[in-house]
């Protein structure tokens, strides 16, 4: 899960996030501010071996780049570039079509509900 806390916009208008990645046991909500929270649904082994093959991958991409300016070709048909794709296929085992996810809340105390305006 990745919790977002804060967007920080320096002068140029660029924006910057600070967040932080864990796994859960159990979420905690606040009552007094809204949190932005993303749920992955990955093998966590995915990241460690994307970040290697994105790696070779990049430093191929810099070398073609040094020897010749139009090497966009040449770094799609690579053995590199079909790494990562093997990569993304080895891990992304679900199949087209409809997924339900659900979330149970359950509360250490007794909760009353107010219904907004």
């Amino acid at each position: 899960m990745r919790e977002t806390f804060s967007e920080i916009k320096d002068l140029s208008g660029n924006m910057q996030f600070v967040e932080r990645d864990y796994s859960p046991i159990a979420l905690v909500l606040s009552r007094f501010g809204v949190i932005e929270r993303f749920f992955r649904f990955q093998v966590p082994s995915f990241h460690s071996q994307l970040k290697a093959v994105l790696r070779v991958a990049a430093d191929h991409q810099a070398y073609l780049k040094s020897m010749k300016p139009d090497y966009h070709e040449d770094l799609l048909n690579s053995k590199e570039v079909h790494d990562v794709l093997a990569c993304y296929e080895q891990f992304f085992f679900w199949k087209s079509g409809r997924y339900t996810v659900e979330f149970s809340v359950k509360s250490p105390g007794k909760v009353i509900l107010a219904k907004s305006a």
